[in-house]
């Protein structure tokens, strides 16, 4: 493919690194991507290239279980425990979104979670009857502003507190300092993530879905399609991993 000569001196600089990633990505879903922007803008398409991290199965499974780690602690601080008969789980959001996507990969890494011990809004209040849930555990991939997680949280909030729900944790594989601190004071949650970066600018959350073809432009950030990577995350580079 013949592409402008300003693109191809930029895809020099990234194609090495698109070719470390964990998962292999034809140069043609890049430069698709890259030519959604205009022309001068294709320098700013390509660095947000440079500065991703991009997670693959074994990063994901790893990152949960961490976070599944910080969980049991963290209830531990809070005078609970979490346990099959009194913890619930479920993904953040509607059903094929990513926090669905997460609670899959979150039960297959933790195998002492059962799948009984997670929830939707089909069946919330089966398995909230008899007041032994004192846990809720919401999950998702990331948390950027914190805003879209707030809202969520709530309207569980609603349906969770007057059954006898205590706590309601939000476990993400990847947070923004500052959405998780909005998130705790917004809902009251205990929010936290496997990984946090203290990067205070706008996060740039990245799926793996289909390609938007809505036009982007370096005001916004992005839905990014690399085709062919079901499953997998890509995020912002610079984190500060806490263990």
């Amino acid at each position: 493919m013949h592409y402008p000569q300003s693109l191809s001196q930029l895809l020099v600089r990234v194609e090495p690194l698109i070719a470390a990633w964990p998962r292999k990505v034809s140069m043609d879903h890049v430069v698709n991507w890259v030519l959604q922007f205009d022309a001068g803008d294709y320098g700013i398409a390509c660095r947000v290239l440079e500065n991703l991290n991009v997670l693959g199965h074994e990063d994901l499974e790893r990152a949960l279980d961490v976070a599944y780690s910080r969980l049991c602690r963290l209830a531990n601080e809070r005078g609970t425990s979490i346990s099959g008969t009194n913890t619930l789980f479920a993904g953040i959001g509607e059903a094929g979104k990513s926090g669905s996507m997460i609670a899959y990969h979150f039960r297959l890494s933790n195998e002492e979670v059962s799948e009984d011990n997670f929830f939707d809004d089909s069946n919330i209040q089966e398995k909230l009857e008899g007041g032994s849930i004192k846990n809720i555990v919401l999950l998702d991939d990331i948390v950027g502003s914190g805003l879209q997680s707030s809202r969520e949280i709530e309207k569980i909030t609603q349906k969770v507190l007057p059954l006898g729900v205590e706590n309601i944790f939000l476990l993400t594989v990847c947070g923004m300092k500052e959405g998780l601190i909005k998130v705790e004071k917004d809902s009251k949650a205990y929010a936290f993530s496997a990984m946090n970066t203290k990067q205070s600018t706008q996060c740039c959350h990245l799926t793996l879905n289909s390609m938007r073809e809505s036009r982007t432009t370096k005001e916004s950030w992005l839905g990014i399609d690399l085709s062919n990577m079901e499953n997998d995350c890509i995020l912002p580079g610079l984190w500060d991993s806490v263990a």
